[in-house]
Order: structure tokens, then sequence, then C-alpha cells
């Protein structure tokens, strides 16, 4: 399992970009703001309000970061933060240890062979599947370029070319003009 830590800052919005330069900086691997004001449901609220003047700014280190040492370094820069943007702009707001349990693999389990059409098949690579009568396995790991392949326009664009390779001739030439 890898272990990483991260390091929290309460801050003013208009500081968000410098305390950011400052935690790369000091060593961060990634930062995260808060941005969605959500209902009590967890929802997005509607209509959706300003953001709030103060916002959360957590970044990301390595295991082998001194904590101490970090909210030292950020000690001695809040002054010069207030420099530019005033009084009270940020404060330490906690520090904790990660433990990452393989997130960046266990999503994979979601995902299946799914039926797209009368005889395409789309199936992630690390899934086995055994063709069955007449389908076609189209492998595509599911990813921000192409997604999942179970969007509706997907589906319909795929079930459309199924039923265009179904009928008398089959056509010669495909024009791809998506929009990606």
């Amino acid at each position: 399992m890898t272990k990483w830590k991260s390091f929290s800052v309460e801050t003013r919005r208009e500081a968000i970009d410098a305390l950011t330069r400052f935690l790369v900086d000091c060593g961060s691997i990634g930062t995260a703001h808060d941005e969605q004001i959500l209902s009590p449901e967890g929802d997005p609220a509607d209509p959706i309000p300003p953001p709030p003047e103060i916002a959360k700014l957590t970044a990301y280190f390595p295991a082998d970061t001194d904590l101490h040492a970090l909210k030292a370094d950020l000690l001695a820069f809040i002054p010069v933060l207030e420099e530019s943007f005033g009084a009270g702009v940020a404060k330490f707001a906690g520090a904790t240890e990660i433990t990452d349990t393989g997130w960046a693999e266990n999503w994979k389990e979601h995902f299946k062979p799914v039926g797209v059409s009368r005889r395409l098949v789309i199936r992630p690579s690390w899934e086995a599947y055994e063709a069955q009568g007449g389908e076609t396995i189209l492998i595509i790991d599911p990813g921000q370029a192409f997604g999942t392949g179970t969007h509706e326009t997907t589906q319909m664009c795929l079930q459309i070319i199924d039923d265009l390779y179904a009928s008398e001739p089959h056509p010669r030439h495909v024009l791809d003009v998506g929009t990606g």
C-alpha cells in the first residue's frame, strides 16, 4: 500500500494560487480546493450561490515529508502572503497520513463487458470474455479519451454501425466526423 500525507490550509480565495505555488515549491505532488457549494442533501445548491470567501486548500505530499517542518515553513510564509492579501489571509487547518488502498486499480472492478448492439460487445482489456454467436468484441479501456462505451450517444453510433454492416452490400467507406 502506498502512503501519502495531506496538508490543509484555510485561505481567502484570492490567495489560492499563491498558496498553491508555495506548496508545490515545498514538494506537493498535487493540490485540491473546494469549489462547489452543496445543499444539505449533498446536491449542488440551486441557484448556485457565490463561493464562500474562505476556501480549504489541501496539498498532497510523499509519505516521507516532514509535516512539522512544512507547517513551520507555512507559518513563516503567511506574513509574506499578508503583505499582498491583507491580515488573516491563511491559517493552518490540519494534516494527516493517507493510506492508498489501491483506488488507482480498484475502480476497474466496476467495468465489465457490455453488449452495445446485436453483435458488438465492449470489454476492457482486463476482463475475460468469449464472443458468443457472431459477436464482435471491441477492446476499449475506460478513460478520459473514450470513456466507458456506455454513453447513450456512443451506443447509438455503434448500433448504427452494426446495422450498416448487417446490410448488403457492406459500406466500403466510413467518415468519422466526431467533435472530440
